[in-house]
């Protein structure tokens, strides 16, 4: 009997013990213990944006550029890469570097990411830099590649987005430089950028100029395909110079 009596005492102090762990783990358990702060929710703008700026640069100042470079024989190398790009050996690598990593995955993911993010809050200024920099990176990637996944890019747990056609592109980049315009000029924007802009300093100003003379570009690339394309850049031009 007496171990009987011991053995449910045991019990119930057992029971009580593991009902004040239950209640009050809130108070002594970090609730911040399982968050990734290497993976977080969101990140201000005046961290990502230079991030985004150096990553391009990095891109167009390497397989961007020197591949296609050394193809058209504007230069040539004499050690490594540059010997067999020079003599057109490559490897499938050569190419998905930049494809995958060095552009949709790196800076042009990021650089979704802070427009959704800016529509959402206002920050129009950093939503028109953001558009001028994503248009500037969609045309040198079509320009490259011709038809690529735009419209269905970038959308989460798509793995296999389709293919929309250069010219499809084209239109949605005008359309996208225009948005970027109007924004870049509003006078009120909840964050804007400054010193975090490596480019620009946050002059936007600037900013409308490049969205403008990117514009140019995009006509000027058009204009043996579309008849209104030499007008365009001439328009273009004398906004340029209009001070």
């Amino acid at each position: 009997m007496q171990i009987m009596k011991n053995t449910k005492f045991k019990i119930f102090i057992g029971a009580i013990s593991i009902l004040f762990m239950l209640s009050s783990c809130e108070k002594w358990i970090d609730t911040d213990l399982n968050v990734d702060p290497n993976n977080p929710a969101k990140v201000n703008y005046n961290l990502v944006l230079p991030t985004i700026e150096a990553g391009l640069g990095y891109q167009y100042g390497g397989d961007l550029s020197r591949p296609v470079a050394i193809w058209m024989q504007q230069f040539a190398g004499v050690g490594n890469q540059p010997i067999a790009f020079d003599v057109y050996n490559f490897t499938q690598s050569d190419v998905n570097n930049v494809w995958v990593w060095g552009m949709y995955a790196g800076p042009m993911m990021d650089l979704k990411r802070m427009i959704v993010s800016a529509k959402q809050d206002s920050s129009y200024h950093y939503l028109g830099v953001a558009q001028v920099l994503m248009a500037f990176s969609v045309a040198t990637m079509t320009d490259l590649f011709g038809d690529i996944p735009f419209s269905d890019a970038w959308i989460e747990n798509n793995l296999t987005p389709k293919y929309d056609s250069q010219q499809a592109i084209y239109d949605s980049l005008f359309k996208m430089i225009d948005d970027a315009i109007v924004n870049l000029n509003k006078p009120k924007s909840l964050y804007s950028p400054g010193d975090d802009d490596i480019i620009y300093k946050g002059d936007l100003d600037k900013w409308t100029k490049a969205a403008y003379t990117l514009k140019a570009r995009l006509a000027l690339h058009l204009a043996k395909v579309k008849s209104d394309a030499s007008n365009s850049i001439r328009c273009y031009c004398k906004w340029l110079h209009r001070k």
